[in-house]
Formats: structure tokens, sequence, C-alpha cells
């Protein structure tokens, strides 16, 4: 009884919780560099010790080419250090709010536009490059979660480049821009009959739901109506941190999507996913697990065949794979018990709550996380993150993950966004090496 309670609980926190950020109206613009003293604010109170300067503000429009958001680059001597993206929400009250929907504050890593257009794998060719890095209107879109594409011109035609695929023609982004309308549809269908639900569940009261678990905010996706949006982002992030804290895990080479793509000639999510927690484990005193490229062969393919992933499409020659969760939570553990190793895992799927992430990461517990959600096809989709870290704010909680498309380490927004469900798994590793 007291399970179907919580369940029952954690369906009303996930009405509340679950979002989709709302765009700004063709035609509005902000003045001056409000953006970046937004994100200044914000990472003189999330991180002060950094001391981070926020630069270069580029806009992010949506499916709908309308403003939704800026990218602003952060920056240390001189030298790039992350970047910092807003958006907007309407709470409860119908107001419209700026919110720090993601961040990064590795050494080195430029703003979304910059990585994208330097990806070599983009085979953007130098001279529209160039161009591209020259134009004084830089424009992000943002399609779907932590999903970005920006535009290039090459050979005189536009092409749209992102992190995970080649760069498409004016005519495949506008196909993509098209699921993308239908996905938020089903999410705001889906959000309203939670909301309903949530309305004949009398004895949950919502206020004890945010008290136990800190601010939850209600996004949408319809469009707010104001004359200046200047007047909705304030200069000051008014929020402040509750809690913090990362898993050592310094200087690590992280395996991406390039990599198996470029020696394995596939990529499955959920498969990279779990050889970064290996390459994390053999980091940190657990040896013979998986350390780089040179012996990424046998566990990768380990990994693939025992967690039965299943090759969903193949592009270019290079097969890509999906896998479910519960299978790739045991590939895992026979992969690290064939090394000599006892291994353990803590699933938690209706009956958990950010303050689950908090618990396992605070005991130095890595966690991969899957982002479930429903496409353009009404099929279930997803994507796995190995999470390391978190930061509770006043405003938001925020998952530090290593995401398999990036080697650097980023900061999501955990309720900001509209997915299905989101489901973690942490693991213990239970004893050293038993050498026979």
């Amino acid at each position: 009884m007291k399970r179907t309670k919580r369940i029952i609980s954690f369906l009303v926190a996930l009405s509340i919780c679950v979002a989709s950020y709302c765009s700004m109206g063709a035609g509005n613009s902000l003045e001056g560099v409000t953006p970046a003293e937004y994100a200044q604010s914000f990472m003189n109170t999330t991180d002060p010790d950094k001391k981070l300067l926020a630069g270069e503000t580029i806009e992010i429009y949506d499916e709908n080419d309308e403003l939704s958001g800026f990218c602003v680059s952060l920056t240390k001597d001189g030298e790039a250090n992350g970047y910092v993206v807003i958006k907007f929400y309407k709470d409860e009250d119908g107001a419209v709010k700026p919110v720090v929907s993601e961040f990064c504050l590795e050494q080195g890593v430029e703003n979304i536009y910059q990585e994208i257009v330097q990806d070599e794998r983009q085979e953007i060719v130098p001279a529209a490059e160039t161009a591209a890095l020259n134009r004084q209107e830089k424009k992000i879109y943002s399609l779907g979660p932590n999903e970005y594409s920006v535009e290039v011109t090459q050979d005189g035609e536009p092409v749209y480049a992102n992190y995970t695929a080649p760069p498409m023609t004016k005519e495949e982004f506008k196909e993509q821009k098209k699921i993308a309308k239908e996905q938020k549809k089903l999410a705001k269908q889906k959000q309203k009959a939670q909301r309903a639900a949530a309305k004949t569940q009398k004895k949950v009261e919502k206020t004890a739901v945010q008290q136990a678990e800190g601010p939850s905010i209600v996004y949408t996706a319809a469009p707010p109506t104001f004359d200046n949006a200047g007047k909705v982002l304030v200069d000051k992030y008014s929020g402040s941190v509750n809690s913090q804290n990362s898993i050592p895990s310094p200087n690590l080479n992280y395996i991406v999507q390039a990599d198996t793509e470029t020696f394995m000639n596939s990529f499955a999510c959920g498969v990279v996913a779990g050889l970064n927690l290996l390459y994390y484990y053999d980091s940190h005193g657990y040896p013979n697990m998986f350390s780089d490229l040179s012996t990424m062969y046998d566990v990768y393919s380990d990994l693939w065949n025992k967690s039965n992933t299943k090759v969903n499409k193949i592009n270019n020659g290079i097969k890509y794979g999906t896998t479910i969760n519960t299978d790739l939570y045991k590939a895992i553990k026979s992969v690290v018990e064939s090394k000599g190793y006892a291994l353990s895992y803590d699933h938690y799927w209706f009956d958990h709550w950010f303050s689950d992430y908090v618990r396992d990461i605070n005991a130095d517990k890595p966690i991969l996380v899957l982002y479930n959600y429903i496409n353009a096809e009404h099929k279930e989709d997803g994507h796995f993150v190995l999470a390391v870290g978190y930061v509770r704010t006043s405003q938001a909680d925020y998952l530090q993950v290593q995401d398999t498309w990036h080697r650097e380490l980023r900061y999501m927004n955990f309720s900001g966004f509209s997915y299905e469900s989101v489901t973690g798994c942490s693991f213990n590793m239970l004893s050293m090496p038993s050498y026979k």
C-alpha cells in the first residue's frame, strides 16, 4: 500500500515537473547584454570560485523559428570555459520567467555554436566554417531536449549541422521541425492528462511534494505574449544553491559517439554509457576493466551482445542500436564479474526522486540515467547518460552528466524537459579483484 501511494505521489509530482520550454514569439529581442548579465549572475551564485566571465550571446530558436532562449559563452583568462543556456517557462500564475536549462563549466569548451561548426565529423568545408564563425548573426536551433542544430552556408546552400548526425539539407531540417512539433504536441497532451489526474488526488498536496523534493517548475508549450523580452529576463539570477557534489573523476577522456562510429562502425548510447561507467571504475582503483580506445573492442562488443542491443537503422555503413535498460544493467554486472569483481546495482523507477540521485552520488555511486519520450511516430524512444554529480538550487535541480556525445561534462535541468519518464540505476562495487 505504501508503494502504491508513493507511485501515485510520483505521478503527481511528474505532472507538476514535466516541462516544455516556451517560445518568446517572433520579432522579440533582448536589448544590450541582459542574457550575459543573467548568466554571469547565475555563475557567481552557482560556482563563484571559478571566476568565470560571461561573453558572447547567441540566440536560440525553436521549430517555429521563434526566439526561445540564449546560449551565453563563458571564459576564464580570455580562454573558452563552457557556456550557459537560458530558456523560458510560464509559472502557475502565467508569468513568463527565465530558467537555466543546462550549463557546462569545462576548460577549453566553446559555446554550442562553435562546438558544432568545428566538429570535424560534420565535414563542413573550411570556407563555410570560417564564414559561419565570422557571421554577425549566429543562430542555434533547439528542437528537442539537449538537441541543437546550427545553420551554415555550404556551396551556396544552407545546411543544418548538429552533434549526432551528418548535416541536413533545408528540406530535411524542415521535416525535423515537423517531427519536433508533433513531439511537443504529444507532450502537451500528456501533460494535460497528468494535470487532470493530479486534481483527482485530493490527498496529495502539491506543497507537500515541493517541500519534500525542492522546487517544481511548471512549463508550457504555449508562447507567452509581451511587448519586450527584456521586461521578462531580469539582469540578475535570483536563486541560491542549496547543495552540490560531484564524484571525483579528473581528466577522464570519456568515450563518445564519434569514437565508436570510427572504430566500431556502430553506436548505441546505452552501450557507450555502460562503457564509460567501466572506464570510471578502471580509473578509481579497479584495474583491468577498460582504460582507453586500445582496449575498447572486446568490452564494447561484450556489452553490446550481452545487453541484446538491437540494430534499428544503418546509415552510411554505421549501425545504430537500441538497448533495453534492464538488459543493459544485467550486461554491465556480467562484464564486471568476468573481470573478477562483485557489483550490485539499484534500479529506481516510479518510486524515486531527485534525492535518490543525491544520495547515491554523495556515496560515490555513479548512475546511468535513461530519459524516455514518445517520438513523432508515437513510439517510445530514449537516451542514456552517465551521471556523476548534481547541483540543487532554489529554482531547479541539475544532474552533471556525460551524455555519450561530448567528452566534457554538462549540467542538465532534471525537470526541465517533456520526458515520458526518467529512470536511474546506481552501481556499487562490492569487492576488489579476485585474482586466481
